[in-house]
Formats: structure tokens, sequence, C-alpha cells
């Protein structure tokens, strides 16, 4: 966070493999869901065929913050779905959850340090500073960060990664 507060953030940018990324996010993160008794799934099918041009390691870094929160904010017997969906020109990877979702009220903090939109003060272990630094990071990274959610369906969080091509980005 600070790094990224004194501009002195520098990615590691190389090509790379969507779907390992992915898979090594919801591995690092399936005894959290096991101990929340939530159902954690992984649909790479749309990353199969695509490289992207990235910090892998920072894309770990988000993919595992929506995932984490994804559980955390979710219910007992409850389900998180990591996807993918090519939006060319970029790769958007989804984290759906099926607990209470968003109050309207609370959406416009969501990206705000140190809160915690949708649940009372205490209610969630953490800082509330992961979805700002997840949105500062994607943006430094060239790509989209957002969310849906309502009360009935849960809430979706997604990011857009640019896809490689023959030349990196400028």
């Amino acid at each position: 966070m600070s790094q990224i507060a004194s501009g002195s953030f520098v990615a590691g940018w190389n090509r790379v493999e969507p779907a390992a990324q992915m898979e090594a996010a919801v591995a690092a993160l399936a005894a959290l869901a096991q101990k929340e008794e939530v159902h954690l799934t992984l649909d790479v099918d749309a990353a199969r065929d695509c490289t992207l041009y990235t910090d892998a390691a920072r894309l770990r870094q988000v993919l595992g913050n929506l995932i984490s929160n994804a559980i955390k904010f979710n219910r007992t017997g409850g389900s998180v779905t990591v996807w993918t969906q090519r939006m060319e020109p970029f790769l958007r990877i989804g984290v759906t959850g099926t607990g209470p979702g968003i109050p309207v009220e609370r959406q416009t903090d969501l990206f705000r340090v140190f809160t915690q939109p949708g649940t009372e003060p205490g209610h969630v272990s953490g800082a509330g500073a992961g979805l700002a630094l997840s949105q500062r990071m994607v943006e430094l990274l060239g790509g989209k960060i957002g969310f849906t959610s309502d009360a009935r369906n849960g809430t979706t969080f997604w990011v857009d990664v640019p896809l490689a091509f023959d030349a990196p980005p400028l």
C-alpha cells in the first residue's frame, strides 16, 4: 500500500497464463472455504487459450483478496465461483459469492480505505484496505475492477486484465 501511495510501485510485467494464477489463488484459499463451510468452484475455460500481460504476483494478490472476501462475507453453505470471460482486449476474471450482498447505500464506499461496506464493524476480520489496494493495483496494471450486488443474488466482483498480443502495451 505504501509503495502505491508513494508512487514507487513497480510492476513485474510478464506474459502470464491466467488459468495457473487462478488455480493458485483458489488453492491458497481452499482451507478457508472449507473452514467457513463455503463451496468454492473454479471455471477457467475462457482462460485456457489466452495469455495476459501483467504482474503475476499482483494478479494473484488481487484475486486472493476478492476470493477471500467472497468467502468471509458469505453464509454457511454458500458458494463462491471464480470464472472467466474473454472481452477483448481483456480477460474478465469474476468472483461471485452468494452472501447477503452489499446494501445500495453503502456501495459508494466500497473502494475507500478502511471500510467494509455491507457489514457491521467487527463482523469480519481485516482492516478494510483490501478493495482499495486491489483497485489501485489493477489500475496500475492497465486493467479495470468493478462489481454488481443485490440482496437476493449476492455479489460479483470482476477484474479486466489486458490480454497479451504481439507487442506489450505502452
